[in-house]
């Protein structure tokens, strides 16, 4: 991204998703540094498979797209996929242009992705980067186009923004991703000591953004006394647990059986109060890759005087 000149703006300056990893770690100064997104992500229709095409002025780099590719189809637990082609329709665009620093990509608009990423492969071999180093940087504007921000960019870029064509862009925090991530594909820094992957949270945030399936959870939204009712999340991660909670739960109710599972049958005995309890209902998913997301659903227990 491109740095404001006045480092204090959190507003309103342009974001230009510009990268020139430093040889240092995350930028010093930065008062967070965790997993955020444009607030704009890739439609479920769009996102099976981001068809990349290839400009010939990168072509021999082919091998190093197609490692940064698989750095981003490498979770099982993402519902994304990034895939080449040679011809016909296509998603994003790589182009090789002599750009400031090491890459630029357009972010998601209307449902699409960003679909053009630019990498100064002069710079990169000016400043001696293996290709291992170059797949992150190409992996990292790839990031970009699918939605992410910088994990570091608090304390160096605004909060809200454009990218180059004027799509909005601000800095959200992923849900369920949440801490600090020095090791983030998406910093700004350490480009020599970045691991040619994901960090953990690179995939906590890319399962949560973008799911495998359509998870949710099914079931009425009102529970009255005396009943039982079960609920199902509409997918399960092969392989998975599911740990179903309520926050705040009152003594009325109880988890007949299901736990662990994608089913869940709750009893509601006579023991009500007399008016009505927002609850909410948690599943939280957890692969075998230690992968989870946690799923959400708005329940209201019927006081006693409610008819």
């Amino acid at each position: 991204m491109k740095i404001p000149e006045n480092k204090s703006l959190k507003v309103e300056a342009p974001i230009i998703l510009q990268d020139k990893l430093m040889s240092t770690g995350p930028n010093a100064g930065s008062s967070k540094i965790s997993q955020s997104y444009t607030g704009y992500l890739v439609s479920s229709t769009n996102r099976l498979n981001f068809r990349i095409s290839i400009d010939p002025s990168i072509a021999a780099f082919t091998n190093e797209i197609n490692d940064a590719i698989s750095i981003w189809n490498g979770v099982p637990e993402s519902g994304i996929s990034f895939s080449i082609v040679s011809s016909g329709t296509f998603d994003i665009v790589i182009v090789n242009q002599a750009i400031n620093g090491y890459g630029l990509a357009r972010i998601p608009l209307n449902g699409n992705a960003g679909n053009l990423v630019r990498i100064n492969t002069q710079n990169i071999i000016n400043d001696g980067l293996n290709p291992n180093q170059m797949s992150t940087v190409i992996a990292h504007e790839l990031g970009h186009s699918i939605g992410f921000r910088h994990t570091d960019w608090e304390g160096v870029e605004s909060f809200s923004g454009t990218d180059d064509v004027g799509k909005p862009g601000d800095a959200l925090d992923v849900p369920n991703a949440a801490g600090t991530d020095v090791g983030s594909i998406m910093n700004m820094g350490a480009n020599n000591i970045l691991p040619n992957g994901l960090s953990t949270k690179d995939i906590l945030a890319l399962v949560n953004l973008y799911p495998l399936g359509t998870p949710k959870i099914n079931g009425t939204g009102i529970l009255r006394a005396n009943k039982t009712y079960t609920f199902t999340t509409t997918y399960v991660w092969p392989n998975s647990v599911i740990d179903w909670s309520i926050n705040g739960k009152p003594a009325s109710i109880s988890f007949a059986n299901g736990q662990g599972t994608g089913t869940l049958t709750v009893n509601v005995n006579n023991n009500v109060g007399e008016y009505s309890e927002d609850l909410e209902l948690l599943a939280k998913m957890t692969s075998n890759n230690r992968n989870y997301i946690i799923l959400s659903k708005y329940i209201i227990l019927q006081g006693s005087k409610c008819k």
